[in-house]
């Protein structure tokens, strides 16, 4: 579906069905409009239909451009995480926003926190006592 319509529509559901749904309302009661709540009622039906299929769309036709992977470190700096772009880069300008999925990363164990990082040799153990 075209960007630029989905973002009228999405207006358009956002903020000026609920808008006008509250004008009836507001109008109706201050004029003893006796359909008032029906036609209120109508809008808002329209609107969650309108907002329904722009969800659907939205996921359908988009997804997911990536993830977002949360690590816990382990030495106490709190938490960090690493953002994985799925999209490819030419896409990115047609784009009005990215959607990325959070997912934990993988579980540390306390054996793997006291292994040496890559590329540091181990510590030595002490000499052993005689």
């Amino acid at each position: 579906m075209n960007p630029r319509f989905v973002a009228v529509i999405r207006s358009i559901a956002l903020i000026w069905l609920p808008a006008a749904a509250t004008a009836a309302l507001s109008v109706g009661a201050i004029w003893n409009y006796e359909y008032a709540q029906q036609i209120a009622n109508t809008i808002i039906a329209v609107d969650t239909f309108l907002g329904v299929g722009l969800g659907v769309t939205n996921v359908a036709g988009h997804g997911f451009d990536g993830e977002f992977v949360v690590h816990d470190v382990p030495d106490g700096d709190g938490t960090k995480g690493i953002f994985n772009l799925l999209t490819p880069l030419d896409k990115l300008p047609s784009r009005n926003e990215l959607r990325f999925k959070v997912k934990p990363g993988p579980k540390v164990t306390v054996f793997q926190q006291q292994l040496a990082p890559i590329g540091q040799p181990p510590e030595e153990d002490p000499p052993a006592s005689t």
